[in-house]
């Protein structure tokens, strides 16, 4: 999987990448990768080849713009948080476009400016983690706004630059709070649970976190940026 990705090198050939952000993995062993800067998603099967792409640079449905957060959901369907087209788009397991929402940039209920993150409930409920707007979005299956939750700030609950976004399997959000250097957990309605983190480089402490992911027995995993590693979170 990705022929130029042992030294490093970008490239825009078929398993090649430009600045690879997302990443997930459906019910079939298939992995999905967003391939930020060449603005398109490559998918792979269980043994590394590449099975197709979806996408390429552009606005119309089933175009990206620095698509960054993907997620799985029911029936292997595709969430792909598109980031500077400010919206999230659905994908049916074959590739085929199915739905969007997030109508341009904006601040009101089910706008975005530039989500980074998407995570699917067991119910099929869509969470964004909309960056800029500093707070999680809630949706329906169908792509209904239901809720929102978060501000600006440093306090509990509140976010700065808000990235990964992930969903356990007792339905807690786990999110990537990146310009405050931690990971927060809420329940599925958004109420604060707990936070772990903090900047600095020692066990337990972050640096710009971005990606985040529940292991099987509830531990976190997070692209810890800033500080060049994958951290293994505990709530105690």
């Amino acid at each position: 999987m990705g022929t130029n990705g042992g030294d490093g090198t970008p490239g825009i050939l078929d398993g090649e990448f430009d600045s690879p952000r997302g990443i997930a993995l459906d019910g079939n062993g298939h992995v999905y990768v967003a391939d930020t800067n060449n603005h398109r998603i490559q998918e792979f099967d269980e043994q590394g080849g590449h099975a197709r792409t979806i996408g390429g640079f552009g606005t119309n449905d089933g175009e990206f713009n620095a698509p960054a957060g993907v997620a799985i959901g029911s029936h292997n369907h595709l969430y792909v948080a598109d980031q500077e087209n400010h919206r999230i788009q659905e994908f049916a397991a074959n590739g085929i476009f199915v739905r969007k929402w997030g109508a341009g940039q904006g601040s009101g209920d089910g706008e975005f400016s530039f989500p980074a993150g998407v995570g699917i409930g067991a119910s099929g409920q869509v969470y964004v983690a909309d960056a800029i707007n500093a707070r999680v979005q809630e949706f329906s299956p169908s792509g209904d706004h239901v809720r929102s939750w978060g501000t600006g700030g440093s306090g509990p609950g509140q976010f700065n630059q808000p990235t990964g976004i992930a969903v356990s399997g007792d339905g807690h959000v786990c999110v990537g709070d990146r310009g405050n250097h931690r990971v927060q957990e809420f329940t599925a309605t958004g109420d604060f649970v707990r936070t772990l983190g903090g900047l600095g480089s020692g066990d337990g402490q972050l640096n710009s976190p971005v990606g985040v992911a529940f292991g099987p027995s509830g531990e976190i995993y997070v692209g810890d940026n800033g500080n060049h590693r994958i951290a293994r979170l505990v709530f105690p």
